[in-house]
């Protein structure tokens, strides 16, 4: 009789998909009292309940993550198609100072 076993990467990559809130913390460095208020204001990474335990999908944090940089303007946003309908308008948007 042979028992089916998750290969070593199959198994590594499932440990490493759900954060604890602590591994979300670590990797913000914020206190975990930091994380509980965001949740209560609706504003952390979403987390799913197993049970007791709370649990961050590591790809929807890291989108989540993503959609809360600092808005600085790249390229490709100035590149975009509704950027280039009114670019001098929106270059002013876009100016520094003044």
């Amino acid at each position: 009789m042979t028992i089916d076993r998750p290969s070593e990467s199959t198994t590594s990559l499932a440990a490493h998909r759900w954060m604890s809130p602590q591994e979300v913390c670590d990797e913000l460095r914020i206190p975990k009292q930091t994380f509980y208020q965001w949740r209560a204001r609706h504003v952390a990474p979403p987390a799913y309940r197993f049970g007791k335990l709370l649990r961050i999908d590591r790809t929807e944090f890291e989108e989540w993550l993503a959609d809360h940089a600092e808005g600085f303007t790249t390229y490709r946003d100035v590149s975009s198609a509704s950027m280039r309908d009114d670019w001098p308008a929106n270059v002013a948007r876009f100016s520094i100072g003044t």
